[in-house]
Protein backbone atom coordinates (compact mmCIF):
# COMPACT_ATOMS: atom_id res chain seq x y z
CA UNK A 1 0.00 0.00 0.00
CA UNK A 2 3.12 2.79 0.67
CA UNK A 3 4.59 1.52 -2.85
CA UNK A 4 1.61 1.91 -4.48
CA UNK A 5 0.70 5.66 -3.34
CA UNK A 6 4.96 6.99 -3.85
CA UNK A 7 3.95 5.58 -7.12
CA UNK A 8 0.65 6.78 -7.34
CA UNK A 9 1.58 10.64 -6.12
CA UNK A 10 4.95 11.03 -8.02
CA UNK A 11 2.88 10.00 -11.47
CA UNK A 12 0.08 12.57 -10.54
CA UNK A 13 2.40 15.42 -9.59
CA UNK A 14 5.80 14.91 -10.00
CA UNK A 15 6.07 14.14 -13.26
CA UNK A 16 3.92 17.12 -14.81
CA UNK A 17 7.06 18.80 -12.47
CA UNK A 18 10.01 17.59 -13.90
CA UNK A 19 8.71 18.07 -17.39
CA UNK A 20 7.81 21.77 -16.83
CA UNK A 21 10.46 22.88 -15.14
CA UNK A 22 12.98 20.94 -17.75
CA UNK A 23 11.15 22.92 -20.18
CA UNK A 24 11.98 26.38 -17.96
CA UNK A 25 15.75 25.06 -17.49
CA UNK A 26 16.10 25.30 -21.34
CA UNK A 27 14.15 28.23 -21.67
CA UNK A 28 16.33 30.68 -18.82
CA UNK A 29 19.59 28.97 -20.98
CA UNK A 30 19.06 30.16 -24.07
CA UNK A 31 18.39 33.53 -22.24
CA UNK A 32 21.23 33.67 -20.39
CA UNK A 33 23.31 32.46 -23.44
CA UNK A 34 21.83 35.70 -25.50
CA UNK A 35 22.66 38.18 -22.98
CA UNK A 36 26.36 37.37 -22.35
CA UNK A 37 27.62 33.74 -23.42
CA UNK A 38 30.76 34.02 -21.84
CA UNK A 39 28.86 34.56 -18.48
CA UNK A 40 26.60 32.17 -19.76
CA UNK A 41 29.71 29.46 -19.98
CA UNK A 42 30.20 30.21 -16.07
CA UNK A 43 26.82 29.21 -15.26
CA UNK A 44 26.81 25.75 -17.01
CA UNK A 45 30.47 24.57 -15.92
CA UNK A 46 29.30 23.43 -12.27
CA UNK A 47 26.21 21.40 -14.51
CA UNK A 48 28.01 18.68 -15.07
CA UNK A 49 29.66 17.77 -11.55
CA UNK A 50 25.77 18.62 -10.49
CA UNK A 51 24.80 15.12 -12.62
CA UNK A 52 27.96 13.25 -11.84
CA UNK A 53 27.18 13.77 -8.35
CA UNK A 54 23.73 13.34 -9.14
CA UNK A 55 24.73 9.51 -10.36
CA UNK A 56 26.84 8.73 -7.32
CA UNK A 57 24.13 9.37 -4.91
CA UNK A 58 21.56 7.73 -7.03
CA UNK A 59 23.72 4.44 -6.74
CA UNK A 60 23.84 4.80 -2.68
CA UNK A 61 20.40 6.08 -2.08
CA UNK A 62 18.88 3.13 -4.27
CA UNK A 63 19.54 0.23 -1.92
CA UNK A 64 19.37 2.15 0.89
CA UNK A 65 15.40 2.86 0.08
CA UNK A 66 15.26 -0.90 -0.60
CA UNK A 67 16.37 -1.30 2.97
CA UNK A 68 14.38 0.80 4.56
CA UNK A 69 10.89 -0.54 2.47
CA UNK A 70 12.45 -4.12 4.23
CA UNK A 71 12.25 -2.76 7.58
CA UNK A 72 8.87 -0.85 7.17
CA UNK A 73 7.88 -4.54 6.11
CA UNK A 74 9.66 -6.11 9.29
CA UNK A 75 8.02 -3.49 11.40
CA UNK A 76 4.49 -4.08 10.15
CA UNK A 77 5.00 -7.90 10.46
CA UNK A 78 5.22 -7.50 14.11
CA UNK A 79 2.80 -5.77 14.57
CA UNK A 80 0.47 -7.55 13.06
CA UNK A 81 1.64 -11.12 14.41
CA UNK A 82 1.00 -9.54 17.51
CA UNK A 83 -2.37 -8.49 17.18
CA UNK A 84 -3.45 -11.66 15.29
CA UNK A 85 -2.13 -13.43 18.23
CA UNK A 86 -3.21 -11.19 21.20
CA UNK A 87 -4.50 -14.50 23.49
CA UNK A 88 -0.83 -16.69 23.00
CA UNK A 89 0.88 -13.17 24.08
CA UNK A 90 -1.37 -12.44 27.03
CA UNK A 91 -1.56 -16.31 27.91
CA UNK A 92 2.10 -16.44 27.97
CA UNK A 93 2.58 -13.74 29.88
CA UNK A 94 5.11 -12.30 26.63
CA UNK A 95 3.83 -8.92 26.47
CA UNK A 96 7.04 -7.15 27.61
CA UNK A 97 9.18 -9.67 24.73
CA UNK A 98 6.52 -8.42 22.08
CA UNK A 99 6.89 -4.98 22.82
CA UNK A 100 10.14 -5.68 22.56
CA UNK A 101 10.47 -7.13 19.82
CA UNK A 102 8.29 -4.41 18.12
CA UNK A 103 10.55 -1.53 19.34
CA UNK A 104 13.60 -3.13 17.69
CA UNK A 105 12.09 -3.37 14.73
CA UNK A 106 11.00 0.29 14.83
CA UNK A 107 14.42 1.42 15.73
CA UNK A 108 15.79 -0.22 13.12
CA UNK A 109 13.57 1.45 10.62
CA UNK A 110 14.09 4.91 12.54
CA UNK A 111 17.98 3.73 12.11
CA UNK A 112 17.69 3.30 8.55
CA UNK A 113 15.16 6.47 7.75
CA UNK A 114 18.02 8.57 9.72
CA UNK A 115 20.61 7.37 7.04
CA UNK A 116 18.71 8.02 4.21
CA UNK A 117 17.76 11.31 5.29
CA UNK A 118 21.68 12.16 6.42
CA UNK A 119 22.87 11.20 2.96
CA UNK A 120 20.14 12.90 0.75
CA UNK A 121 20.39 16.02 3.22
CA UNK A 122 24.96 15.74 2.11
CA UNK A 123 23.61 15.00 -1.72
CA UNK A 124 21.31 18.39 -1.81
CA UNK A 125 23.73 20.98 0.49
CA UNK A 126 26.46 19.59 -1.65
CA UNK A 127 24.64 20.57 -5.24
CA UNK A 128 24.31 24.18 -3.50
CA UNK A 129 27.51 24.58 -2.47
CA UNK A 130 28.64 23.58 -6.21
CA UNK A 131 26.11 26.51 -7.04
CA UNK A 132 27.12 29.07 -5.20
CA UNK A 133 30.51 28.35 -6.84
CA UNK A 134 28.61 28.90 -10.08
CA UNK A 135 27.06 32.35 -9.17
CA UNK A 136 30.35 33.46 -7.39
CA UNK A 137 32.31 33.62 -10.69
CA UNK A 138 29.93 34.88 -12.70
CA UNK A 139 30.00 37.95 -9.86
CA UNK A 140 33.99 37.72 -9.98
CA UNK A 141 33.97 37.88 -13.81
CA UNK A 142 31.44 40.50 -14.21
CA UNK A 143 32.36 42.69 -11.58
CA UNK A 144 35.96 42.86 -13.87
CA UNK A 145 33.92 44.01 -16.78
CA UNK A 146 31.82 46.62 -15.54
CA UNK A 147 32.86 50.36 -15.89
CA UNK A 148 36.22 48.76 -17.99
CA UNK A 149 36.82 51.48 -21.11
CA UNK A 150 34.46 49.88 -23.85
CA UNK A 151 32.72 47.17 -22.02
CA UNK A 152 29.12 47.18 -22.79
CA UNK A 153 28.92 45.22 -20.28
CA UNK A 154 26.19 47.14 -17.76
CA UNK A 155 25.50 47.03 -14.17
CA UNK A 156 21.48 46.28 -15.84
CA UNK A 157 23.27 43.15 -17.40
CA UNK A 158 24.54 42.04 -14.37
CA UNK A 159 21.34 42.57 -12.27
CA UNK A 160 19.63 40.79 -14.68
CA UNK A 161 22.23 38.05 -15.64
CA UNK A 162 21.94 37.31 -11.90
CA UNK A 163 18.33 37.06 -11.45
CA UNK A 164 18.28 34.50 -14.56
CA UNK A 165 20.96 32.87 -12.72
CA UNK A 166 18.67 31.33 -10.06
CA UNK A 167 15.72 30.93 -12.33
CA UNK A 168 18.35 28.58 -14.19
CA UNK A 169 19.57 26.74 -10.96
CA UNK A 170 16.15 27.06 -9.15
CA UNK A 171 15.20 23.61 -10.88
CA UNK A 172 18.64 22.46 -10.56
CA UNK A 173 17.72 22.99 -6.39
CA UNK A 174 14.52 21.33 -6.76
CA UNK A 175 15.51 18.47 -8.80
CA UNK A 176 17.15 17.32 -5.88
CA UNK A 177 13.75 17.21 -3.75
CA UNK A 178 12.23 15.36 -6.91
CA UNK A 179 15.14 13.36 -7.26
CA UNK A 180 14.25 11.93 -3.66
CA UNK A 181 10.85 11.67 -4.60
CA UNK A 182 11.47 9.71 -7.99
CA UNK A 183 13.88 7.40 -6.58
CA UNK A 184 10.69 6.67 -3.53
CA UNK A 185 8.59 5.85 -6.53
CA UNK A 186 10.76 3.92 -8.96
CA UNK A 187 11.96 1.80 -5.59
CA UNK A 188 8.62 1.38 -4.98
CA UNK A 189 7.92 0.44 -8.49
CA UNK A 190 10.26 -2.03 -8.31
CA UNK A 191 9.17 -3.93 -5.36
CA UNK A 192 5.35 -3.49 -7.04
CA UNK A 193 6.33 -5.28 -9.90
CA UNK A 194 8.15 -7.70 -8.38
CA UNK A 195 5.08 -9.21 -7.13
CA UNK A 196 2.69 -8.25 -10.07
CA UNK A 197 5.23 -10.15 -11.99
CA UNK A 198 5.31 -13.12 -10.08
CA UNK A 199 3.94 -16.35 -11.92
CA UNK A 200 1.68 -18.84 -10.48
CA UNK A 201 3.48 -22.04 -9.39
CA UNK A 202 0.38 -24.08 -10.73
CA UNK A 203 -1.29 -23.33 -14.01
CA UNK A 204 -3.10 -25.13 -16.77
CA UNK A 205 -1.15 -27.07 -19.25
CA UNK A 206 -1.71 -26.00 -22.59
CA UNK A 207 -3.52 -28.57 -23.93
CA UNK A 208 -5.54 -29.07 -20.22
CA UNK A 209 -9.53 -30.76 -20.30
CA UNK A 210 -12.37 -28.91 -19.22
CA UNK A 211 -14.20 -31.19 -16.65
CA UNK A 212 -17.82 -31.51 -16.85
CA UNK A 213 -18.57 -34.11 -13.26
CA UNK A 214 -15.74 -36.32 -12.03
CA UNK A 215 -17.16 -39.99 -11.09
CA UNK A 216 -14.13 -40.19 -8.45
CA UNK A 217 -11.59 -43.06 -9.07
CA UNK A 218 -8.26 -41.94 -7.36
CA UNK A 219 -5.21 -43.82 -8.39
CA UNK A 220 -1.61 -42.76 -6.83
CA UNK A 221 1.69 -43.99 -8.58
CA UNK A 222 5.06 -43.93 -7.08
CA UNK A 223 3.95 -40.11 -5.98
CA UNK A 224 7.14 -38.46 -4.34
CA UNK A 225 7.60 -34.37 -3.10
CA UNK A 226 9.46 -32.59 -1.12
CA UNK A 227 9.32 -29.07 0.55
CA UNK A 228 12.89 -28.93 0.51
CA UNK A 229 15.31 -30.08 -1.95
CA UNK A 230 16.83 -33.41 -0.64
CA UNK A 231 13.83 -33.87 2.01
CA UNK A 232 11.14 -36.11 0.59
CA UNK A 233 8.24 -36.12 2.45
CA UNK A 234 6.45 -39.01 0.23
CA UNK A 235 8.25 -41.40 -0.94
CA UNK A 236 6.78 -43.59 -3.49
CA UNK A 237 3.21 -43.49 -2.52
CA UNK A 238 0.82 -45.63 -4.45
CA UNK A 239 -2.73 -45.89 -3.90
CA UNK A 240 -5.68 -46.74 -5.25
CA UNK A 241 -9.51 -45.50 -4.39
CA UNK A 242 -12.76 -46.84 -6.12
CA UNK A 243 -15.41 -44.31 -7.17
CA UNK A 244 -17.83 -43.58 -4.09
CA UNK A 245 -15.29 -45.11 -1.35
CA UNK A 246 -14.52 -43.53 1.57
CA UNK A 247 -10.83 -44.19 2.61
CA UNK A 248 -8.95 -43.03 5.84
CA UNK A 249 -5.63 -41.95 5.70
CA UNK A 250 -3.92 -42.67 8.82
CA UNK A 251 -0.46 -41.98 10.26
CA UNK A 252 1.43 -39.91 12.86
CA UNK A 253 1.93 -36.07 12.80
CA UNK A 254 4.11 -35.29 10.07
CA UNK A 255 3.62 -38.63 8.53
CA UNK A 256 2.61 -37.03 5.00
CA UNK A 257 -1.22 -37.14 5.17
CA UNK A 258 -1.80 -34.11 4.93
CA UNK A 259 0.50 -33.43 1.85
CA UNK A 260 -1.02 -36.43 0.14
CA UNK A 261 -4.71 -34.53 -0.28
CA UNK A 262 -2.50 -30.73 -0.68
CA UNK A 263 -1.44 -32.46 -4.06
CA UNK A 264 -4.93 -34.10 -4.92
CA UNK A 265 -6.28 -30.51 -5.14
CA UNK A 266 -3.06 -29.11 -6.91
CA UNK A 267 -2.11 -27.01 -3.96
CA UNK A 268 1.47 -28.43 -5.31
CA UNK A 269 2.76 -30.83 -7.76
CA UNK A 270 5.04 -33.95 -7.26
CA UNK A 271 8.58 -34.39 -7.85
CA UNK A 272 7.74 -37.32 -9.36
CA UNK A 273 5.11 -39.98 -10.11
CA UNK A 274 1.78 -39.44 -11.33
CA UNK A 275 -1.90 -38.61 -9.79
CA UNK A 276 -4.68 -39.51 -11.74
CA UNK A 277 -8.47 -38.98 -11.70
CA UNK A 278 -11.01 -40.54 -13.56
CA UNK A 279 -7.84 -42.10 -16.15
CA UNK A 280 -6.49 -38.42 -16.31
CA UNK A 281 -3.44 -36.96 -14.83
CA UNK A 282 -4.41 -33.90 -12.55
CA UNK A 283 -2.42 -31.95 -14.80
CA UNK A 284 -3.95 -32.56 -17.84
CA UNK A 285 -7.73 -31.29 -16.25
CA UNK A 286 -7.86 -27.54 -16.34
CA UNK A 287 -7.36 -26.12 -12.80
CA UNK A 288 -10.48 -24.37 -11.62
CA UNK A 289 -12.48 -27.38 -12.94
CA UNK A 290 -10.75 -29.59 -10.68
CA UNK A 291 -10.87 -27.91 -7.66
CA UNK A 292 -14.76 -27.20 -8.09
CA UNK A 293 -15.21 -30.97 -7.93
CA UNK A 294 -13.57 -31.06 -4.91
CA UNK A 295 -14.96 -30.42 -1.24
CA UNK A 296 -12.22 -29.40 1.02
CA UNK A 297 -12.66 -29.04 4.96
CA UNK A 298 -9.47 -28.22 6.44
CA UNK A 299 -7.55 -28.98 9.53
CA UNK A 300 -7.85 -25.10 10.37
CA UNK A 301 -10.94 -23.86 9.17
CA UNK A 302 -10.51 -19.90 8.00
CA UNK A 303 -13.75 -17.49 7.82
CA UNK A 304 -13.73 -14.15 6.09
CA UNK A 305 -14.96 -11.11 8.04
CA UNK A 306 -19.15 -11.24 6.59
CA UNK A 307 -21.83 -13.40 7.83
CA UNK A 308 -22.62 -16.60 8.49
CA UNK A 309 -24.31 -16.36 5.09
CA UNK A 310 -21.89 -15.02 2.92
CA UNK A 311 -19.19 -17.47 4.40
CA UNK A 312 -21.10 -20.74 3.59
CA UNK A 313 -21.57 -20.10 -0.01
CA UNK A 314 -18.41 -18.79 -0.57
CA UNK A 315 -17.43 -21.03 -3.36
CA UNK A 316 -21.04 -20.87 -4.83
CA UNK A 317 -22.05 -17.33 -4.92
CA UNK A 318 -25.43 -18.00 -6.54
CA UNK A 319 -26.42 -20.43 -3.97
CA UNK A 320 -30.09 -19.72 -2.75
CA UNK A 321 -30.38 -19.53 0.98
CA UNK A 322 -32.64 -22.72 0.77
CA UNK A 323 -29.54 -24.66 -0.42
CA UNK A 324 -27.45 -22.79 2.10
CA UNK A 325 -29.84 -23.88 5.08
CA UNK A 326 -30.17 -28.18 3.75
CA UNK A 327 -26.01 -27.43 3.62
CA UNK A 328 -25.84 -25.57 7.42
CA UNK A 329 -28.39 -28.76 8.35
CA UNK A 330 -26.29 -31.74 7.05
CA UNK A 331 -23.31 -30.41 8.84
CA UNK A 332 -25.10 -29.94 12.21
CA UNK A 333 -24.67 -25.68 12.04
CA UNK A 334 -28.52 -24.98 11.14
CA UNK A 335 -29.40 -25.43 15.06
CA UNK A 336 -26.29 -23.40 16.74
CA UNK A 337 -26.92 -20.59 13.56
CA UNK A 338 -30.56 -19.71 14.70
CA UNK A 339 -29.43 -19.23 18.16
CA UNK A 340 -27.31 -16.35 16.95
CA UNK A 341 -29.63 -12.63 17.39
CA UNK A 342 -29.27 -12.23 13.49
CA UNK A 343 -29.21 -15.57 12.64
CA UNK A 344 -27.80 -16.80 9.05
CA UNK A 345 -26.95 -12.52 8.82
CA UNK A 346 -24.92 -12.99 11.73
CA UNK A 347 -21.25 -11.34 11.27
CA UNK A 348 -18.17 -13.92 12.11
CA UNK A 349 -15.88 -11.16 12.74
CA UNK A 350 -11.93 -11.30 11.16
CA UNK A 351 -11.00 -14.75 10.54
CA UNK A 352 -14.54 -16.17 12.71
CA UNK A 353 -13.55 -14.63 16.35
CA UNK A 354 -16.82 -14.25 17.08
CA UNK A 355 -17.64 -18.19 16.64
CA UNK A 356 -16.28 -21.24 18.73
CA UNK A 357 -14.07 -23.50 17.30
CA UNK A 358 -16.29 -25.89 16.81
CA UNK A 359 -18.95 -23.46 15.16
CA UNK A 360 -16.11 -22.77 12.03
CA UNK A 361 -15.68 -26.03 11.81
CA UNK A 362 -19.42 -27.21 11.30
CA UNK A 363 -19.61 -23.43 8.43
CA UNK A 364 -16.54 -25.03 6.79
CA UNK A 365 -17.96 -28.26 6.32
CA UNK A 366 -21.07 -26.48 5.05
CA UNK A 367 -19.60 -24.41 2.74
CA UNK A 368 -17.97 -27.66 1.50
CA UNK A 369 -21.19 -29.81 1.05
CA UNK A 370 -23.53 -26.68 -0.38
CA UNK A 371 -20.81 -26.88 -3.83
CA UNK A 372 -21.88 -31.06 -3.63
CA UNK A 373 -18.99 -32.14 -4.86
CA UNK A 374 -18.02 -35.64 -6.17
CA UNK A 375 -14.88 -35.59 -4.27
CA UNK A 376 -15.11 -35.02 -0.81
CA UNK A 377 -11.63 -34.33 1.22
CA UNK A 378 -11.86 -33.97 5.24
CA UNK A 379 -8.81 -33.18 6.80
CA UNK A 380 -9.04 -33.53 10.64
CA UNK A 381 -12.29 -32.35 9.91
CA UNK A 382 -13.91 -32.99 13.63
CA UNK A 383 -10.53 -31.90 15.16
CA UNK A 384 -12.33 -29.21 17.05
CA UNK A 385 -15.54 -30.03 18.13
CA UNK A 386 -16.62 -31.99 21.32
CA UNK A 387 -17.76 -35.98 21.01
CA UNK A 388 -21.49 -34.71 21.39
CA UNK A 389 -21.12 -32.64 18.01
CA UNK A 390 -18.45 -35.02 16.04
CA UNK A 391 -21.10 -37.43 16.62
CA UNK A 392 -24.03 -35.34 15.18
CA UNK A 393 -21.07 -34.41 12.07
CA UNK A 394 -20.54 -38.01 11.92
CA UNK A 395 -23.99 -38.95 11.18
CA UNK A 396 -24.21 -36.06 8.28
CA UNK A 397 -21.13 -37.60 7.20
CA UNK A 398 -22.06 -40.97 6.48
CA UNK A 399 -25.08 -39.65 4.53
CA UNK A 400 -23.22 -36.97 2.32
CA UNK A 401 -20.29 -39.69 1.51
CA UNK A 402 -23.13 -41.96 -0.22
CA UNK A 403 -21.94 -42.07 -4.03
CA UNK A 404 -18.82 -39.65 -3.61
CA UNK A 405 -15.16 -40.36 -3.00
CA UNK A 406 -14.09 -39.33 0.20
CA UNK A 407 -10.78 -39.13 1.41
CA UNK A 408 -10.51 -38.08 5.40
CA UNK A 409 -7.63 -37.54 7.55
CA UNK A 410 -8.64 -37.74 11.52
CA UNK A 411 -6.73 -37.65 14.56
CA UNK A 412 -9.40 -39.36 16.36
CA UNK A 413 -8.96 -42.94 14.21
CA UNK A 414 -12.48 -43.66 15.59
CA UNK A 415 -14.07 -41.32 13.49
CA UNK A 416 -12.81 -43.74 11.01
CA UNK A 417 -14.64 -46.47 11.21
CA UNK A 418 -17.39 -46.24 8.50
CA UNK A 419 -14.30 -45.95 6.40
CA UNK A 420 -14.02 -48.53 3.69
CA UNK A 421 -10.53 -48.71 3.59
CA UNK A 422 -7.32 -46.97 5.53
CA UNK A 423 -4.25 -46.23 4.34
CA UNK A 424 -1.64 -46.17 7.28
CA UNK A 425 0.83 -43.65 6.02
CA UNK A 426 4.62 -44.04 8.14
CA UNK A 427 7.43 -41.16 7.18
CA UNK A 428 6.09 -41.10 3.45
CA UNK A 429 5.34 -44.10 3.01
CA UNK A 430 2.43 -46.74 3.01
CA UNK A 431 3.12 -49.58 5.04
CA UNK A 432 -0.34 -50.81 5.96
CA UNK A 433 -3.62 -50.85 4.09
CA UNK A 434 -7.02 -52.56 5.15
CA UNK A 435 -10.12 -52.30 7.00
CA UNK A 436 -10.69 -50.85 10.33
CA UNK A 437 -11.20 -54.70 11.43
CA UNK A 438 -8.70 -55.88 9.15
CA UNK A 439 -5.89 -53.75 10.45
CA UNK A 440 -6.85 -54.05 13.95
CA UNK A 441 -6.59 -57.70 14.05
CA UNK A 442 -2.60 -57.58 13.26
CA UNK A 443 -2.02 -57.23 16.79
CA UNK A 444 1.85 -55.91 15.62
CA UNK A 445 0.41 -53.79 12.93
CA UNK A 446 0.89 -49.90 12.94
CA UNK A 447 -2.89 -48.73 12.95
CA UNK A 448 -2.92 -51.65 15.78
CA UNK A 449 -0.19 -49.92 17.67
CA UNK A 450 -1.97 -46.53 16.71
CA UNK A 451 -5.26 -47.45 18.36
CA UNK A 452 -3.37 -48.99 21.70
CA UNK A 453 -1.48 -45.72 21.81
CA UNK A 454 -4.55 -43.54 21.84
CA UNK A 455 -6.35 -45.79 23.77
CA UNK A 456 -3.91 -45.31 26.49
CA UNK A 457 -3.47 -41.75 26.38
CA UNK A 458 -7.41 -41.24 26.98
CA UNK A 459 -7.17 -43.49 29.81
CA UNK A 460 -4.84 -41.76 31.34
CA UNK A 461 -6.66 -38.07 30.65
CA UNK A 462 -9.46 -39.50 31.78
CA UNK A 463 -7.82 -40.49 34.82
CA UNK A 464 -5.84 -36.83 35.44
CA UNK A 465 -9.07 -34.95 34.70
CA UNK A 466 -11.80 -37.40 36.75
CA UNK A 467 -13.61 -35.26 39.38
Amino acid sequence: MNDTGELNQFLVEGVPYIITNALSFVAIAAILLSIDSGLALLVFLPVPFLLLGGSFFWSRLRPLFHRQGAAVGRMHAELSESLHGIRAVKAGVQEARRDRAFANAAEGWMAMRVRLDRTFNGFSEGMMCVMSIGVALVWWSAARRIGVAGSDFTTGDLLAFVGYIWMFYGPLQWFTAVFNWMTHAITGAERIFAVLDEQPEIVDAPNAMPVERLRGALEFRDVRFSYERGKEVLKGVTFTVEPGTMVGLVGRSGSGKSTIISLLARFHEPDAGRILLDGVELSGLRLADLRRQIGVVMQEPFLFNGSILDNIRFAKPEATLAEVVRAARAARAHEFILDKDDGYDTLVGEGGVKLSGGEKQRISIARAILGDPPLLILDEATSAVDSETEHGIQEAIATLIRGRTTIAIAHRLATLRDAQRLVVVEDGVIVEEGSHEELLAKTDGHFAKLVKLQHDNNRIRDTVFAP
